[in-house]
């Protein structure tokens, strides 16, 4: 999982970790106590990440509509510029062009890390349901034509020397629960308020500084931040064309908004006489490729303290408990009588080993996978 963020951090800022975040599935369910509401512990996971493609479809469909009406970073002082209209009217095609060659990889990009993501969380599901089954005191199989083998296990006072738990039972619930509390710990590490990535209603402020922190600039940067960070000169090109490219007026124009522009002192003498009264004539404007720098800094740096972070450093070499721990039951397989019964452990085993999913539809218990 910080794989998958920190490849999103890099290749698209914080910007993208809010794409790939801020909707997802399968949050909700229980480390303990999933089957029969015993010693019941909730816990969040990652989920899965959905509605990925409507917010880029209203990304792109917003980023065409500021070309429309001027509200683009290159189109909102173009008014104040001696530009020929059909000039104009040439460099905003060339703009819409670049907007729509950078859809497909921008949800690629994103995309691209779902698959492990996934398959970490859902083989982490399947041990949980698992261990919620040994919980109710349940273990079986199932037979060749069919039929479930139900075993009744009972717990020993077998416990290792490190725990004060009075019996092996009551061992594994809390073995089980300390690592449910450290993926909770690490889950708020991530998503609350002061985490990495904290709620956030507007995925278009709130990301870039300044002036620069209008929801036009920042849908722009969403898509151009790659690209203006890697290589500003194959930018410009791209959006200037070879034709324009030639005019020195449309190479400055688009430079100023990518460079920015230096500052211009004043080189008057102070008529107060005293150091420091000059104000330069302009102070030094930064361009786009100052203000994505930043947000990249931020990045770097908001990922770095993350990873630093107690609750998550504990998961680089995770080890909980003795890892050489054996938790010893003893078992009965239970008759057929029994089965008919009033016990639920027939049920118990059957919905954790269907082999498709259950539960409920919202929880990541007895989930084989998150589709």
């Amino acid at each position: 999982m910080i794989n998958s963020l920190e490849t999103i951090s890099q290749e698209q800022s914080s910007i993208g970790l809010y794409y790939y975040t801020n909707d997802r599935q399968y949050i909700n369910g229980n480390i303990t106590g999933n089957l029969d509401n015993n010693n019941v512990l909730g816990m969040e996971l990652f989920g899965k990440p959905i509605k990925i493609e409507n917010k880029t479809q209203e990304l792109y469909t917003l980023l065409l509509s500021d070309v429309d009406n001027n509200t683009n970073p290159f189109l909102s002082s173009i008014s104040s510029q001696n530009f020929k209209n059909s000039d104009i009217k040439k460099f905003r095609k060339l703009l819409k062009q670049f907007i729509n060659v950078t859809n497909p990889f921008f949800p690629a990009t994103i995309n691209g890390t779902m698959f492990d993501l996934l398959e970490s969380q859902t083989d982490l599901v399947r041990v949980i349901d698992k261990l919620n089954l040994v919980l109710t005191d349940t273990d079986g199989y199932r037979n060749k034509s069919g039929q479930i083998n139900i075993l009744s296990l009972t717990a020993t006072t077998d416990v290792d020397v490190s725990s004060s738990q009075s019996n092996t039972g009551l061992e594994l619930l809390a073995d089980i629960q300390t690592v449910g509390l450290d993926l909770q710990d690490f889950y708020n590490t991530i998503f609350q308020s002061n985490g990495l990535i904290p709620p956030k209603d507007n995925l278009y402020k709130g990301f870039l500084s300044g002036t620069f922190d209008t929801e036009s600039q920042t849908r722009f940067c969403t898509i151009a931040y790659p690209y203006i960070i890697n290589d500003p000169e194959d930018f410009i090109n791209r959006i200037l064309g070879e034709e324009l490219s030639l005019k020195s007026d449309w190479v400055n124009y688009t430079n100023t908004i990518v460079y920015g522009q230096p500052e211009i002192p004043n080189n008057l003498t102070s008529i107060l006489g005293s150091e420091g009264m000059n104000e330069p004539i302009l102070p030094a404007q930064p361009g786009l490729l100052d203000i994505y720098k930043e947000l990249q800094q931020n990045t770097t740096s908001e990922f770095k303290s993350f990873t630093n972070n107690p609750p998550v450093q504990t998961f680089t070499l995770y080890q909980p408990f003795n890892p050489n721990k054996v938790r010893e039951f003893t078992y009965v397989q239970e008759t057929q009588d029994s089965i008919v019964g009033p016990t639920q452990k027939p049920q118990f085993f059957d919905e954790t080993y269907t082999g498709t999913n259950g539960g409920a539809v919202d929880k990541y218990n007895l989930k084989y996978t998150f589709n």
